[in-house]
Parts: C-alpha cells; structure tokens; sequence
C-alpha cells in the first residue's frame, strides 16, 4: 500500500467518526422523548389501576359483608338466640351503601 491509499483510509475513518458524533446528540434527545413517552404512560397505567383497585376492594368488602350477614340471618332463623339482629341489619345496610357508591 502507498501513501495515498493509506491517508484516504485514515481520512474515510475519521469523517465517519465525525458524523457518527454529530448524531450522538440526536440519538440521545430521541431516547429522551421516548423515556418521557414511556413515564406518561407508566403514570396513566398506574392510575387505571388504582382506579380498579378501589373497586375490586369495595366489591369485595360487599360480598364479604353479605354472605356473613346471610349466614347469621339463616343462624337466626333456626333459632340461635345469640344472634344479634341489629348487627346483621347494620351489615347489610353498610354493604348496600358500598354497592351505592362503586
């Protein structure tokens, strides 16, 4: 190889590193916008969740209150004197008030 060929090797291999650093900033202020992108997105999922989450908790919490209130009920009816019938009522009326607002 001769003078030439190497210096127009050397000269190729610096201008590609030159334009490979210029698109640096480019590349990172893409990446930027996309973990943005990412975050908003994130935060809305998150937000849906929660969301669902409270009302899973309150329909569970409804089921929960009636089927003991049922139970007792039924307890009640067979003639179990330590059932208490205020209770069960204030159960139930609590579940129904639960129903309400979900």
């Amino acid at each position: 190889m001769n003078k030439d060929t190497l210096k127009r090797k050397h000269s190729s291999l610096n201008q590609s590193k030159f334009i490979s650093l210029r698109l640096l900033p480019l590349a990172l202020l893409i990446l930027g916008f996309l973990a943005v992108a990412m975050s908003i997105g994130t935060s809305r999922i998150s937000g849906k969740q929660l969301e669902n989450f409270g009302i899973a908790d309150a329909l569970m919490d409804i089921q929960i209150l009636t089927t003991t209130s049922h139970l007792w009920l039924e307890e009640s009816l067979d003639g179990d004197t330590n059932t208490d019938i205020g209770q069960i009522l204030d159960d139930i009326n609590l579940a129904i008030q639960l129903a309400e607002r979900s």
